[in-house]
């Protein structure tokens, strides 16, 4: 008698998309086991995961309007006034996912960053890299913040962490504490939506510039004018990807008058939003990627091999403390938001002693299965 697909709810956060972009291999793999796979997401990260999976069932879980500021400075402090609204939603959280199991009879959740999904009836496994988190506000906040957090951590069953234990560890720190919580972990090594993904390889050596846009408003917008502007004052061909999925996806090609007329170069392109298999081919033709400083970008990016220029979003001191752990390293440079120059940054790029970053092959499938007890 064939038994029934085990159903698994994936629910990443929706700050960003660098959650949603790492459940893409997670999803697959899933796929892979025959595990019946329902999506909950908001916002762009739902727009984005809809357009990888269409044929997915898709459910809608709480969201806190959270605000930024535009002011690197206040960041972390415009988020410290609005946590009765995160704790909120963690309540929120657990209430509606107990509608959810006894409504699909849900046997496994998949949180990304999402603290509240958790029951006792179900088998929940919390996707982080952050088990030890920096807020940039000095050693006695992060004490305080990651005891918090650890008190929703330890609630999960099994925490799956997207990247090694050791020295290939790419978020450093993050990844691994000192000090860490009580349910097993499973160190999943780098999750990469482009890791099977063949593109086309070119003739000649890749030569264009891309510019990959990510991460929250506004501070995604302030960066996209930046580039706007300093492209202005670039001669050569370039790709800029402007990280909106929930807008058209359709380019402005080096055709339309509007872009030659501004930017001049032949051949340059600007996106809203490009799927996987088209940013892959986009990727394959660049010789230099400047981008923002998120853990997922770099999962993707750094095993590539490409020589990356990173900008971290102001105030947010994971990626800062990201872009310079990996400068220290040698995998990539790391320049600042609010005084970026495009010359000045290539420049900089051009002189830097860049490392390559080979971390070992791990079994993502086997991985998961055994997680599961498939």
């Amino acid at each position: 008698m064939k038994t029934a697909p085990i159903r698994v709810l994936v629910a990443p956060l929706n700050w960003g998309l660098g959650h949603a972009t790492r459940c893409i291999p997670l999803i697959k793999s899933l796929q892979k086991s025959s595990c019946e796979v329902i999506i909950a997401a908001n916002g762009a990260a739902a727009v984005l995961l809809k357009q990888e999976f269409p044929s997915l069932r898709f459910l809608t879980p709480p969201a806190a309007e959270i605000k930024y500021s535009r002011s690197g400075a206040l960041f972390v402090w415009r988020l410290l006034v609005q946590l009765p609204q995160l704790f909120k939603q963690l309540r929120e959280e657990k209430k509606w996912l107990q509608q959810q199991i006894s409504t699909y009879q849900l046997q496994v959740i998949i949180s990304d960053n999402r603290y509240g999904l958790h029951h006792p009836t179900a088998r929940c496994v919390l996707v982080t890299h952050q088990l030890g988190i920096k807020s940039g506000l000095g050693n006695w906040v992060d004490t305080c913040i990651n005891r918090v957090a650890f008190r929703y951590i330890n609630q999960f069953d099994e925490i799956w962490i997207p990247d090694y234990q050791g020295p290939y560890a790419l978020a450093g720190e993050l990844s691994n504490p000192k000090n860490l919580p009580k349910p097993p972990l499973r160190y999943l090594g780098l999750l990469n939506r482009f890791a099977k993904e063949q593109p086309e390889k070119n003739s000649t050596s890749p030569s264009r510039l891309l510019l990959m846009l990510s991460g929250p408003e506004p501070q995604r917008s302030i960066l996209e004018e930046k580039f706007r502007n300093e492209l202005k004052q670039y001669p050569s061909a370039f790709t800029l990807v402007c990280g909106k999925p929930q807008q058209s996806n359709a380019s402005l090609s080096s055709a339309a008058p509007n872009l030659e007329l501004v930017y001049g170069a032949q051949e340059s392109t600007i996106y809203d939003h490009l799927e996987a298999a088209d940013l892959a081919r986009e990727i394959e033709n660049a010789a230099i990627i400047i981008c923002r400083s998120g853990y997922t970008s770099l999962m993707e990016l750094l095993p590539l091999g490409k020589k990356l220029i990173l900008i971290p979003t102001p105030g947010q001191a994971e990626q800062e403390y990201l872009a310079s752990y990996c400068m220290q390293k040698g995998f990539a440079i790391s320049v600042p938001q609010e005084d970026f120059s495009l010359m000045d940054a290539l420049h900089k790029a051009a002189t830097f002693a860049y490392v390559p970053y080979h971390p070992p092959a791990s079994d993502l499938d086997q991985l998961i299965r055994s997680g599961l007890n498939l």
